[in-house]
């Protein structure tokens, strides 16, 4: 089996630790948005002392749609 484990960076334009792979990102809990009942991952930026979600990598930040809606528009495409 391929290892596929993704390397996290943090996605915070602000961050001092903005996509360095030297920092430390950690899972801090999961949430869910009122469109959407499927769990989306937090973390944690420690170097730069900060939460963002799962989303925070992709265009999907801060929509609000289900991933089956963006599953589908993208499949559009």
């Amino acid at each position: 089996m391929q290892n596929t484990a993704l390397t996290l960076f943090c996605p915070g334009k602000s961050c001092k630790c903005y996509q360095s792979t030297e920092n430390k990102i950690t899972k801090d809990g999961v949430y869910i948005t009122k469109s959407d009942f499927e769990p989306r991952q937090m973390f944690y930026c420690n170097g730069g002392k900060h939460r963002f979600s799962e989303t925070g990598y992709s265009d999907l930040f801060g929509k609000h749609g289900s991933f089956k809606e963006y599953e589908q528009t993208a499949k559009l495409n």
